[in-house]
């Protein structure tokens, strides 16, 4: 970015940080209790603190509340009560619409909430969803955001809707590392009544994570939804660009003594047995082969080495619960993203995460997975893990974070062991630098890849974001330039916001337990944002931007350009509407085999593409989803078309059809005839929610251009403290002759079993 632009972006953060502080400050000198909502006899309102925010002062109880959904015991009278909720959305810093109380208090082992949502028409009231760990942003939610270091970025998230779902999240940097799949131990009893839905909340101490102090100081907020009319309000108020992991702008939860989160200590074994018969990689395999039955055993084990250390350790890992990838048709010529959805690695992902989406030092799948290409197509094989540790701690102003993984040998893929080394310091005020360090070793000793990085996230204003990282690679091949380094800019601001990225990926650098698409070039972009929310009508909210993309190789040799132009209007029921146009420019280097008869010859394109997507209100019994997308593709046509259609029998069972059609064609003189390519993905998914505890998926898909047909049933029940079974049933029909004969068969059922001390 040039001086000139820099110093004006700079200046209008200033003031756009000045005004939003102003607006701020009136909005909770203004802000009143809604009609509705009452303080019960003897409980204390929240006051600002000494910096301003909302403060809560919890009595301590001697007795805990009995969870079922009813605040008509005495202790509850007590209780400090956070009201007077101010709306996000749609009409920002207003009253919330419908009172909304929540009283808290807190015994030796926990930390209760009592809710009471009012709602003055209670069939408006949506709650679609029943199972376990289902995202609730269609259903009407509380929601509490909680940072148990008060350090402004990282914390816990848990929600709930009017059927006692329970979600939860840990969050880092506010939110932009976020791990959903993380499982805590906590406890909600939620109710309906005439007047609204109201509920219990029970945290237990020894689920969370935080410093023990004579006093202690946490940050907490709390968001309601109203499905019905898509409003939005929190207790301690949140500029509209942020969200509820902005714990900057969190309330305080002050006054807490005798209190500690203890040992914690969670043992999970589990034993399996599974049948299974054929290969995805060899189609003559079932035919060949007999149904083969074994069992396995292993453990989890979770140990609170202090208050703010926690060792993790698993043997003889089994991932058999988890649910298979979305077939996907690859367009471009870089290998896809497919998301990690193994538990072990998905907890505590977000503290190991380094570089930018698509520059990774360590990428989860890296490990027990590789890529094998074989008669039926590439498939991921699973390498056996022997066992996996992991220490995380917080120890001050500093965490740090450390993984050991051995994996065993399987077919021509010998023995791997990965360590990663991760700190991060705050400093400051919501600013962070760090380090990493990350190592596969192969078990001769000669086949090793090691990266080393800083990185770091500074924030100079409320509303400017900087961050950047620098990185080497090393192994026994190293060429020269083996670094990588990149700069992102974001200024945010409730009606523009701004982003700038400058990345370098040396020739030489490999990070071979993380991701890189491509290296050798540099890429710089450039994003603006212009987002009204006008509330007239029908129309909420407008979101537009521009992004502009150069890439280029390092001898200075352009290989790709990308501008896009989008317009999306929300509707009152968060209903989307968007038209983009993207113009692109590509070099192909050498030739490009996109599948079918369909290959690109080398050479500079450029083409363009023009784009609308629709999206229903998804709180609806019946929602639907459709993108189109027309243009050219490098020298050809290409005709892009996904739809999805869900319908909802509130709240036990959810039927979901999706189809991706691409489809390219491409006259070529030298043959002289019409190259075509065609490829269609077809979704079905079966969703059963028999309880809070039990639950049936099945998930079936078809890809023609891999000529696959994948299903998977997985029952999954609940029991006890957090113990489990699964039931998993997988079936792959692979056939080019399209007969989709049966290639791979397996059966498991799992039970895990969880022990706490």
């Amino acid at each position: 970015m040039r001086p000139a632009p820099a110093r004006r972006a700079l200046l209008c953060g200033l003031l756009a940080l000045a005004a939003g502080a102003v607006a701020r400050a009136q909005t909770l000198a203004g802000a009143q209790q809604p009609p509705g909502a009452q303080t019960p006899r003897g409980a204390q309102t929240p006051a600002p603190s000494a910096d301003g925010r909302r403060a809560l002062s919890p009595p301590r109880a001697e007795t805990a509340p009995h969870l079922d959904g009813l605040l008509d015991e005495a202790v509850w009278q007590t209780a400090a009560v956070a009201t007077g909720f101010l709306q996000q959305r749609p009409a920002t810093g207003q009253p919330a619409s419908q009172a909304t109380d929540v009283r808290v208090l807190y015994t030796a082992d926990a930390l209760y909430l009592g809710f009471v949502c009012a709602q003055s028409d209670p069939r408006r009231i949506v709650h679609q969803v029943l199972g376990r760990d289902t995202a609730l942003w269609d259903d009407d939610y509380l929601a509490i955001a909680l940072d148990t270091f008060d350090d402004l970025q990282n914390g816990y998230f848990f929600q709930v809707n009017p059927n006692g779902v329970r979600y939860d999240a840990q969050f880092r940097n506010e939110g932009r590392l976020l791990n959903t799949d993380w499982d805590g131990l906590w406890a909600a009893a939620v109710r309906i009544t005439d007047t609204g839905w109201q509920g219990e909340i029970e945290l237990p101490w020894r689920t969370l994570r935080f410093p023990v102090r004579e006093h202690i100081t946490m940050g907490i907020n709390f968001e309601r939804q109203l499905r019905a009319v898509n409003e939005q309000s929190q207790w301690s108020p949140i500029d509209r660009q942020f969200n509820l992991f902005r714990v900057a702008d969190a309330g305080h939860l002050q006054g807490l003594s005798g209190i500690s989160p203890g040992s914690n200590i969670v043992a999970r074994p589990y034993a399996l047995g599974r049948l299974e018969r054929g290969s995805a990689l060899d189609p003559a395999a079932f035919d060949r082969e007999r149904w083969k039955g074994h069992g396995e055993v292993g453990y989890d084990l979770k140990l609170g080495l202090t208050s703010s250390a926690e060792l993790d350790v698993t043997v003889n890992t089994d991932f058999a619960q988890v649910e298979v990838d979305d077939q996907v048709v690859n367009l471009t010529r870089f290998p896809l993203f497919y998301p990690e959805k193994r538990e072990f690695f998905l907890e505590k992902r977000d503290f190991f995460q380094f570089g930018s989406p698509a520059n990774l030092a360590l990428f989860s799948r890296r490990i027990g997975l590789e890529a094998v290409a074989g008669e039926g197509g590439l498939s991921a094989l699973t390498i056996p893990i022997e066992y996996g540790t992991r220490l995380t701690g917080k120890f001050g102003r500093t965490d740090v974070g450390l993984l050991d993984i051995q994996t065993d040998a399987s077919g021509d893929v010998p023995r791997h062991r990965f360590d990663v080394a991760r700190i991060s310091q705050d400093f400051g005020t919501r600013s962070r630098i760090g380090a990493i360090a990350v190592s596969r070793q192969g078990e001769d000793g000669g086949d090793f890849n090691r990266v080393f990085g800083l990185d770091t996230d500074f924030r100079p204003a409320e509303q400017l974001d900087l961050s950047g990282y620098a990185a080497f690679s090393h192994e026994p091949q190293d060429g020269p330039d083996h670094g990588t380094w990149g700069t992102r800019w974001r200024w945010s601001h409730p009606l523009f916001n701004m982003t700038t990225l400058y990345e370098v990926y040396g020739r030489d650098y490999h990070p071979r337990a993380g991701f890189l698409p491509r290296n050798d070039i540099t890429t710089a972009a450039l994003e603006l944002g212009w987002t009204p929310e006008p509330n007239a009508g029908w129309l909420r909210r407008l979101e537009n931007f521009v992004y502009a993309e150069h890439v280029a190789r390092r001898d200075g040799v352009k290989e790709s350009t990308n501008l896009q132009a989008q317009t999306t209007l929300f509707g009152s029921g968060d209903e989307e509407l968007a038209v983009y146009y993207t113009r692109n420019f590509e070099r192909l280097f050498e030739p490009f085999e996109v599948g079918g008869d369909v290959v690109f010859p080398a050479g500079a394109f450029t083409f363009d593409q023009l784009g609308a997507e629709l999206t229903s209100d998804r709180s609806k019994a019946l929602s639907a989803h459709a993108e189109l997308v027309l243009g050219d593709e490098y020298d050809g046509k290409l005709t892009s078309a996904a739809g999805e259609l869900t319908a909802r029998w509130a709240p036990h069972l959810a039927v979901s059809a999706e189809v991706q059609s691409d489809r390219i064609r491409r006259d070529d003189s030298a043959l002289g005839r019409e190259l075509r390519f065609d490829a269609d993905v077809l979704r079905l998914r079966v969703g059963v929610d028999a309880t809070n505890e039990l639950s049936f998926d099945l998930f079936t898909q078809l890809n023609s251009d891999e000529d696959l047909v994948l299903s998977q049933l997985r029952a999954h029940y609940i029991f006890g403290d957090e113990s489990d079974v699964y039931l998993v049933l997988t079936d792959v029909r692979n056939d080019a002759t399209g007969n989709y004969a049966l290639r791979r068969g397996e059966a498991t059922l799992k039970l895990s079993y969880a022990l706490r001390f």
